[in-house]
């Protein structure tokens, strides 16, 4: 199940040296040009980016993150995605019509969004995989730092005070408009999200996520090129190569495997915070906290599961846990400047608890879970 996992979360993808050496430059020619806009209000222009899931495009656009997160098989590529460069190549017609390659040295790999599931094309070794369904949780894949599905989530989050106007810029050969988004709640990690979209369409173009207290972004996705049409059909269908290895397998349900080996009922508040509605399809042994940008994760871990995880976490970047008036448990913690996390054993039960909040916070909310144990499900 892990193996499987792993493909649903990773893309290795490849492009050609010359063609990703003439796209890294553009930003610097194109940013020259002259910018000339007639801004809309900011509400007006994050209504438009809100509703940009109907814009059809294709692409080129990099990601770069900063953030060292432990390489733990659990957490997919998440590791990748945030601590280093990501490649993306896109070609986007509809919701359920789409298709993303990862740009690497090595190889191509392709995801493509197709009718009762999802293709995934292994280049090295040659494999394809046909996963059927879509589950309510998954684990991060390269697809969501495309600048229009990385800004619509932090558009979805955002309050009209929280907004103010940023000077146009020329980006990818069009004109954006931008948005910097200061979040009001002072207990997330997030200082403030710049986001520019087209000023035709409100396609967004470019996110940069800076970490409270910091001047520089600590993870920015942004398309180097960018055609705004739709996609030809037949870029977006994929047709397993003669002789390949092909594999039809059924998305895995993390909260199925959660709610399996940890049926547990999460509080309705955790550490001062308020659970955030229940999502249809999420069992209750999964659960959300805090409003805004400010969100606490809980997840109960098996037993295979959180041994490997804490013994993954024994030395850098992580570090032991320190809990007061907690007698049974061990831990350790990630901590990034915009995302931390603990792993925790308390008495016989395991925990992740992650977020968009600080340590000390995290911290709050496992001793909450160790003086208060929730009840098991009923059966």
């Amino acid at each position: 199940m892990v193996s499987v996992l792993r493909r649903l979360a990773t893309w290795r993808w490849a492009a050609v040296a010359i063609g990703a050496l003439a796209l890294a430059v553009l930003p610097t020619a194109v940013g020259a040009w002259p910018v000339a806009a007639s801004a809309p209000s900011p509400d007006v222009l994050l209504a438009r980016v809100r509703s940009s899931a109907t814009v059809a495009f294709s692409g080129y656009a990099e990601a770069n993150g900063t953030l060292a997160v432990p390489d733990i098989p659990q957490l997919g590529d998440l590791p990748a995605l945030l601590g280093g460069t990501t490649r993306l190549r896109a070609w986007y017609a509809a919701p359920d019509r789409w298709r993303v390659d990862t740009v690497k040295p090595a190889g191509e790999d392709g995801t493509y969004a197709a009718t009762g599931g999802t293709w995934l094309w292994e280049f090295d070794p040659g494999r394809a995989t046909l996963v059927t369904g879509e589950p309510p949780v998954r684990l991060p894949r390269a697809a969501d730092l495309l600048p229009p599905d990385l800004a619509r989530r932090f558009a979805a989050a955002t309050g009209p005070d929280e907004l103010r106007s940023l000077p146009p810029r020329r980006i990818a050969g069009r004109t954006a408009l931008g948005l910097r988004i200061t979040p009001r709640d002072l207990a997330t990690t997030i200082g403030f999200v710049d986001l520019y979209a087209d000023a035709a369409t409100g396609l967004p173009v470019r996110v940069a996520i800076t970490p409270r207290d910091a001047t520089t972004p600590a993870l920015t996705a942004g398309f180097l090129d960018l055609r705004l049409a739709a996609p030809d059909r037949a870029l977006l269908t994929f047709t397993p190569p003669t002789g390949v290895q092909v594999t039809t397998t059924a998305a895995p349900d993390i909260t199925a495997l959660v709610d399996r080996f940890a049926p547990y009922m999460l509080p309705n508040a955790l550490a001062g915070l308020p659970r955030r509605d229940v999502v249809a399809g999420v069992p209750r042994g999964v659960a959300t906290y805090g409003t805004g940008f400010g969100l606490v994760a809980v997840l109960p871990l098996s037993v295979d599961v959180a041994h490997g995880v804490l013994r993954r976490l024994s030395g850098p970047p992580a570090a032991p846990l320190k809990l007061d008036g907690v007698a049974d448990f061990e831990g350790s913690t990630i901590a990034t400047p915009l995302l931390n996390a603990v792993a925790v054993r308390l008495g016989r039960r395991f925990y992740l608890v992650a977020g968009t909040v600080g340590e000390p916070l995290l911290g709050r909310a496992v001793a909450a879970l160790a003086a208060n144990p929730p009840p098991r499900r009923p059966t």
